[in-house]
């Protein structure tokens, strides 16, 4: 398994209960476009960072199953940072396949976050689409 990631990732990760899925996510894009900024991990964002116990997981990409998880007008569900990303107005819609990587569930609350770990020779941008909110998309 460890083969189809990043050198970088800790041993066993991702989870064993990460699972190559098809699933259509959501996630604050980075600009206007598809980069590839949109799909690094914390960890690659902040090499130097100590995650500890949660190295695993900040090498993973964060994505949501529920759109509305991202544009709620309930600022006590979101995160500080997701209240400033919110601002931006666009989300990346994306549509992970088994060839982009493995899936799991993360959430503390409900069931729509997910960890998406990437593979390393993935190209997601393809099955990715810039959405505005307030528009209509689909």
């Amino acid at each position: 398994m460890a083969s189809n990631f990043p050198e970088f990732y800790p041993e066993d990760c991702p989870y064993a209960e990460a699972i190559e899925m098809d699933i259509v996510v959501y996630r604050y894009a980075a600009r206007g476009y598809v980069c590839e900024k949109d799909f690094q991990s914390y960890y690659e964002k902040y090499p130097n960072r100590d995650f500890g116990q949660n190295e695993c997981v900040a090498c993973g990409v964060s994505v949501y199953k529920n759109m509305s998880d991202l544009t709620t007008e309930d600022k006590s569900q979101r995160t500080a940072l997701m209240r400033r990303k919110a601002n931006q107005k666009r989300i990346l819609r994306i549509h992970i396949t088994p060839k982009l990587g493995r899936v799991v569930p993360t959430s503390n609350h409900g069931d729509s976050h997910h960890t998406w770990w990437v593979y390393f020779d993935a190209d997601p941008a393809p099955q990715c689409q810039v959405i505005k909110v307030g528009a209509k998309n689909e």
